[in-house]
Order: C-alpha cells, then structure tokens, then sequence
C-alpha cells in the first residue's frame, strides 16, 4: 500500500466520519449497481410498494398488475369484491357493472355523519409505444420509481384512475384515518363513454 492507502485506512480505523463519508462517496453507486445487478437487497425508493403513504402506494401497486382496459373491468371489479368481502363489507354490483361498497364509520362518534361517496372508474387508457409488445387484457403495468416520479415502462401508466381506487381502499385500510359512512362507488367504461356514470 502506498502512503495514501495507508493514511486512508487508518483515518477508517479512527472512525473518522469524513473519511466514512468519502468511501460512501466513492464506492457507494459501485454497491448500488452491483446490488441492483445481484437483485438482492435496496438502498432507497426502488419501487412502488417502497412509497409512503404505504397504505395507498400498495394498493396502487396491486392494482397496476391487474389488467382492466375500458370494457374488460371484470378482474378489476372482482380484485375490490374480494378486498370488500374479507372486510364483511356489503358490496352490490348493479346490471351494468359498477359495484358500490358501503363502510361503517371509522368510530361511532361518527356513526351519524352524513354518508360520502368516493367516487372512481374501474378502467384505464390502455395507450402502448410502437415497439412495445404488450397486451392489456392480460399483462400487468411494469411500473417504476423515477425520482419523483412513478411511471410505467412503455404503457400507460393507469393513475387515471387507479391512484383513485387506491386512495378509497386506504382510507378504510389507514386506521389512522377517521371518517364517518362511506359508499365506495367504482363505476365501469368511464374513458370510452361513461357508460358506468350514464347508466347509474
């Protein structure tokens, strides 16, 4: 080893924090790469479920690999029954298609507030890249975290409306979220003629 080396070592060896902070500068996107190569492991926000509020950002991520083009909502609407059932919430699905849930009062102090409708459509803009093979009666949404931002690879992504169908399933899940009645109202076909919406 040469003097730097030897300097260097024994700054470590002291717990000399700069020093720390200098090898993390140097080798810590070396390990982030290597550990993304490997697959094991995450430094960091890497994917979606990885995002707060939990809550929400799970369940979007569980609706993103459910397909649900206009017009194809069934597994969609099947995926809310059963959260809703294993809730022993009572849900309807209407002849069209849309399904309502209704949800009790967080607490019965609020038990006689006046009921409110969360309102969201169970479909998405099925929209690909030209070189993108994909299907969206079938295949899930490859989603990522990029910044910022959470995006979807090559595909819509389906926020509209799938971070509102997520954000109405977290407020009954966060039991940090006090409310009084609700009716949770997922309306079919909303991006190719409102048709849930006009036949309610």
């Amino acid at each position: 080893m040469n003097t730097l080396t030897t300097t260097f070592v024994r700054r470590l060896r002291n717990r000399d924090e700069a020093a720390w902070f200098e090898l993390w500068e140097i080798f810590g996107p070396v390990l982030r790469a290597q550990l993304a190569r490997w697959g094991r492991g995450r430094i960091g926000v890497e994917t979606v479920r990885d995002l707060t509020p939990k809550v929400l950002w799970q369940h979007f991520d569980d609706i993103t690999r459910i397909p649900r083009p206009s017009k194809h909502e069934e597994a969609m609407r099947a995926h809310i029954q059963a959260w809703a059932n294993e809730r022993n919430l009572d849900n309807k699905t209407d002849d069209v298609g849309n399904l309502v849930v209704r949800v009790p009062a967080s607490s019965p102090d609020l038990a006689n507030a006046d009921p409110t409708v969360i309102q969201g459509h169970l479909d998405m803009v099925g929209e690909k890249n030209d070189d993108v093979d994909f299907d969206f009666e079938k295949d899930p949404i490859q989603t990522r975290v990029d910044g910022d931002w959470v995006r979807a690879t090559g595909t819509t992504l389906g926020a509209d409306n799938g971070i509102g169908l997520a954000a109405a399933l977290a407020v009954v899940d966060d039991p940090d979220v006090a409310h009084g009645p609700l009716e949770i109202l997922c309306t079919i076909d909303e991006e190719t003629g409102l048709t849930g919406a006009n036949d309610l």
